[in-house]
């Protein structure tokens, strides 16, 4: 068996594992800013607004409506932020898109202990972002005119497993030794 069949067989399965192994895709990265806090008290100030981060693992689509279960989030009222990775006792995570897309109505809302509160809204009858420390706490926020979204992708990149690179590291490494013990004994 010449050297040119023996690596073409070992490429085939190698092709084919590459082939099969799973693609590329995108996740959504929703953000919104809030307008400045036009009510507030201390220790807020009028420079505080709500902030958010949001990953899906798709975006929104055209005239979508509905609740979403983000991958990651993150909210921010410019004194608290409430994250994934926060104690909460609740969120709330639902939007209406138009016909490319764009996010037109939303609620986004999440709740820890202690009824501290960080939410923007921008549904019918209801148009602003609040945070709120505690249970009695004054109304904090911006009222009447909504922020803005935008979004982005991140593509992930799948990575080939562990094992199929060691298999084709290993039989890179056997075919060179093999050819190049071929040159050194040309009785074989």
């Amino acid at each position: 068996m010449n050297f040119r069949h023996l690596a073409i067989g070992a490429m085939l399965p190698l092709g084919l594992g590459l082939l099969v192994s799973p693609g590329a895709k995108a996740n959504a990265i929703l953000a919104y800013t809030g307008n400045h806090f036009t009510h507030f008290v201390l220790p807020y100030t009028g420079a505080d607004k709500v902030t958010a981060t949001i990953t899906l693992a798709s975006a929104l689509g055209d005239n979508f409506s509905g609740g979403v279960t983000p991958l990651a989030f993150s909210l921010s009222d410019g004194v608290q932020t409430f994250s994934s990775s926060s104690v909460l006792t609740g969120s709330v995570f639902t939007f209406s898109t138009d016909g490319v897309g764009t996010i037109t109505e939303w609620l986004v809302a999440v709740f820890a202990p202690a009824d501290a509160e960080i939410e923007t809204e921008n549904q019918p009858g209801a148009v602003g972002d609040t945070g709120t420390l505690e249970r009695g706490s004054p109304f904090l926020g911006a009222v009447g005119k909504p922020g803005l979204w935008t979004t982005t992708f991140k593509t992930a990149v799948p990575e080939p497993p562990t094992a199929f690179d060691l298999g084709a590291g290993l039989l890179g490494l056997g075919l060179l030794w093999w050819r190049r013990r071929r040159k050194l004994d040309p009785a074989q």
